[in-house]
């Protein structure tokens, strides 16, 4: 993957959108039927088995991976790195740590000494 990016234009970005359309749909819908209306970059791998067969987050594990992989790239690359999308993403992943703090923070804060 690294060698397709590396060699042919217009693959990396290709990728990294695609990962991040992926992160979205699984962290906000994980619905098939949203996607022609809500998810546009996936519309056309709407049979695919990433989307109909995998869990979301066995997707947003891959997608992470992928753009861990890639991130060489990205960081280089502002037309990568502040996609729209992207800063969408971030919003959606804080507001899930918020959640995840705040339902488990007893649990977290229950032992003796703390964490």
């Amino acid at each position: 993957m690294e060698a397709l990016c590396d060699r042919i234009d217009g693959t990396a970005s290709l990728v990294v959108m695609f990962a991040l359309s992926l992160i979205e749909f699984s962290l906000e819908s994980d619905r098939l039927e949203d996607i022609p209306t809500k998810f546009l970059t996936l519309k056309d791998c709407l049979q695919s088995p990433m989307l109909t067969k995998t869990k979301a987050n066995i997707r947003v594990e891959t997608s992470l991976i992928v753009l861990n992989c890639l991130s060489y790239i990205v960081s280089g690359r502002k037309d990568l790195l502040y996609r729209k999308i992207h800063l969408h993403l971030l919003t959606i992943v804080r507001a899930l740590l918020e959640k995840m703090v705040t339902q488990y923070k007893q649990f977290f804060f229950s032992t003796k000494d703390g964490i």
